[in-house]
């Protein structure tokens, strides 16, 4: 079974990478701001862990460099809706995909009912309610 992660605040640490950069880093190293649960899930997984992002290409692949046989799909402008329809990889079938973005949870579980959709709470507050809320990716099923 697949599983889809978003990359921004549910695999890389956004809010302190950016705090770093706002302090005058200028070349921060990207794979420390990789959450550590995020490492560890995603080694697990193996070839059936995707990152999925509307982040750069080049930028994921820095910030996830360390971590072997990952997998990761730049959404190039799509919403992930649209891109997870013209991936071939897949096709409809039960998959779990895990977001911070509500929008994002909304759209792909509309649009793809079989996908098991997961809000991540990096924050620790409740989640919008739509969702299983999960604050590690440990808790993942």
């Amino acid at each position: 079974m697949i599983t889809f992660l978003d990359f921004h605040n549910t695999v890389f640490n956004s809010a302190a990478y950016d705090a770093a950069v706002r302090s005058g880093e200028t070349s921060p190293e990207l794979s420390q701001f990789v959450y550590p649960d995020a490492v560890q899930t995603l080694k697990s997984l193996e070839n059936n862990g995707v990152v999925i992002t509307s982040a750069p290409a080049e930028f994921v692949k820095a910030a996830l460099a360390h971590i072997p046989r990952i997998t990761f799909l730049a959404t190039e402008g799509k919403s992930k809706a649209e891109y997870l329809a013209l991936w071939p990889g897949y096709y409809g079938q039960e998959a779990v995909f895990v977001d911070d973005s509500v929008a994002d949870l909304l759209e792909v579980s509309q649009k793809y009912p079989a996908l098991e959709c997961i809000e991540m709470r990096r924050d620790g507050l409740s989640g919008e309610g739509s969702f299983k809320v999960v604050t590690s990716l440990s808790q993942l099923p």
